[in-house]
């Protein structure tokens, strides 16, 4: 029960207990009788918050790659001068508010046709905490309350990833940042840290990875591959050390992993070797040919959101998954083609699109 839902207990408590005990005392009934009103009042009052926030038996979480949502201040710590109003994408004020208000016309159009908005949101592309602070702020979204973590990672664009929550959902307890080592034979360019996040989503510990491996940009597709390598292995690392410590916990690892689940640096490198703990439900979407990135007319599942067997299992009466999917809808794509996300740039250009990959989501429920 967080601070709203106490002090809606109370209030109620208060105004029902106050009401009923006047009565009891004036029409002189006995001191047994008034304890066992006050204890109708309690439960009564429990029953009314329970009422109140029945829908959080269910939970949505969803992953989105942005496309570049930066802000348009230069950055004295990274290279974003492209991103500013004098910059090759002439990035005004009025542009950054147009990406933030359509990005958080997705997170509503989620929440929309799933009953709630997401409680978790994992974003990638997106320069700072500023910026997932004034995502929050959107009119579709400043109801929920989200509060934003954002990483400080060392890309030399200043991309990293980031969580939106709510808090009347998710109770976050600890955040870690996993710093990715790039081998000397993949280049020096440094890469955007994974975030880890632990916390209590509907009553259970949950903790959720949060990754944006490297890029499959560049002509070396060698180097390209060894770089997300090393971005697997880092996950890898700390998923055994985690599984190990403690076997039960609900994983949600979510990510742009900028390749399938079959490719090298795919689920048989960054999840632990011989661990069957683990459940790719969007490996079985990339069968029927669903994707979450188009590209030269063929459809990839970078994005994706994996979940231990422990939230797999069905008919738990613990948190468990209910369904998954990409939400691809026709306003997100193209006109020439539903299965190619309608991306917010072309080139330098702004076009007034979205993202160049649709958003993943999972549903889960108690």
């Amino acid at each position: 029960m967080d601070l709203r839902e106490f002090k809606l207990f109370f209030a109620v408590s208060e105004l029902l207990s106050n009401n009923f005990l006047r009565r009891a005392m004036e029409a002189r009934w006995r001191t047994g009788t008034r304890l066992w009103v006050a204890v109708g009042v309690l439960v009564m009052a429990i029953c009314i918050v329970g009422c109140l926030h029945g829908s959080r038996t269910r939970a949505v979480v969803m992953f989105y790659n942005c496309e570049n949502l930066f802000d348009t201040a230069l950055a004295p710590s990274h290279c974003d001068s492209e991103f500013t109003p004098t910059g090759s994408y002439r990035h005004t004020a009025a542009k950054y508010a147009e990406r933030l208000h359509r990005t958080a016309m997705v997170i509503a159009g989620i929440g929309q046709e799933y009953g709630s908005l997401p409680a978790l949101v994992g974003l990638v592309e997106v320069e700072n905490a500023g910026v997932l602070n004034a995502l929050a702020q959107c009119p579709e979204l400043a109801r929920t309350g989200y509060r934003a973590y954002c990483t400080s990672g060392p890309d030399t664009r200043g991309i990293n990833v980031g969580l939106l929550y709510d808090t009347s959902a998710f109770s976050m307890l600890q955040v870690r940042e996993i710093r990715i080592p790039i081998p000397a034979d993949a280049g020096t360019r440094p890469t955007r840290n994974i975030l880890k996040v632990r916390g209590i989503l509907l009553g259970d510990t949950v903790v959720c990875y949060i990754a944006h491996f490297p890029s499959r940009k560049g002509k070396d597709t060698a180097v390209s591959n060894r770089r997300r390598l090393a971005a697997a292995s880092a996950l890898r690392d700390d998923l055994e050390r985690q599984v190990c410590s403690t076997p039960n916990t609900k994983l949600l690892i979510m990510g742009d992993f900028n390749g399938n689940s079959e490719d090298p640096s795919g689920d048989g490198d960054m999840l632990p070797q011989g661990c069957r703990a683990f459940c790719d439900t969007f490996a079985g979407l990339q069968l029927r040919n669903q994707g979450s990135f188009s590209f030269r007319g063929k459809t990839y599942m970078f994005d994706r959101i994996i979940v231990s067997r422990s939230l797999a299992n069905q008919g738990s009466t613990e948190l468990q998954l209910a369904r998954a999917g990409v939400y691809k809808r026709r306003f997100l794509a193209t006109k020439q083609d539903t299965d190619r996300p309608n991306g917010a740039y072309l080139g330098t250009l702004l076009t007034h699109g979205f993202s160049d990959h649709f958003p993943v989501v999972v549903e889960l429920q108690r």
